[in-house]
């Protein structure tokens, strides 16, 4: 039985077994503790009914409740941001424990924005910045979450590369990115750093697959991934 606050009183209602594992299912497993506001009038207020859960109620008995699917958002700036100062903030609802993604999942934006590491900031598990993801278990977070935020970083870099070339009047193909600016292949010396392109702007949705899992960086030239640090 459980007891059910209305406006007027508590009500005990009365749910069968069936009822109380379904329930127990959709809250996850262990004691679930379930109050309403249904009114409780009239004479019979306060004793047990046979009146049923509105929760148990809402499913024929024996029908599956499926919850609706989440999924990681699409939006690049959803997880990095550049700050005035050229920074780079990465959000994650994974959490850092001692495995190391905070190190590793700095690493892997680092490397495929081409900012120095020390120029990173991770912001992991903050409910109200981070991205939805699910839960921090079973060693998934390098393999599931990492692939995800190396492709956020490689369209950001490329978006910043875009914009670079525009500023500069070069094609894109004669820009290349160096410590958090943009700078001319043939003059170094002409340069506009990550912050002066990116203020004011957002970035367009990831277009899903358009980078692979393993970087836009080939492996001869990464430089933080792979490599011991000192980081965070």
């Amino acid at each position: 039985m459980i007891d059910q606050r209305g406006t007027e009183g508590w009500r005990t209602v009365r749910l069968s077994r069936r009822h109380l594992i379904r329930l127990s299912g959709m809250l996850g497993a262990g004691l679930a503790v379930a109050c309403s506001r249904i009114p409780a009038a009239g004479p019979g207020a306060g004793q047990p009914t046979d009146v049923e859960s509105p929760i148990a109620n809402e499913t024929p008995a024996g029908t599956p409740i499926a919850l609706p699917r989440r999924s990681p958002p699409a939006d690049v700036d959803a997880y990095l941001r550049i700050g005035p100062e050229g920074n780079v903030t990465l959000f994650t609802g994974k959490v850092e424990f001692g495995q190391g993604v905070q190190t590793g999942f700095a690493q892997l934006a680092a490397e495929e924005l081409d900012v120095p590491l020390e120029h990173m900031n991770v912001v992991m598990g903050v409910t109200n910045q981070a991205p939805f993801d699910t839960g921090t278990f079973g060693s998934q977070s390098t393999r599931g979450t990492g692939p995800v935020i190396r492709q956020a970083a490689a369209e950001m870099h490329q978006w910043l590369l875009e914009l670079g070339s525009a500023r500069l009047g070069l094609p894109v193909d004669q820009v290349q990115s160096k410590a958090g600016a943009v700078v001319a292949t043939s003059d170094p010396g002409r340069s506009v750093s990550y912050a002066d392109l990116a203020a004011g702007k957002e970035l367009e949705p990831i277009h899903q697959g358009a980078c692979a899992e393993e970087g836009s960086r080939p492996i001869h030239s990464r430089r933080p991934v792979g490599r011991k640090t000192g980081y965070p």
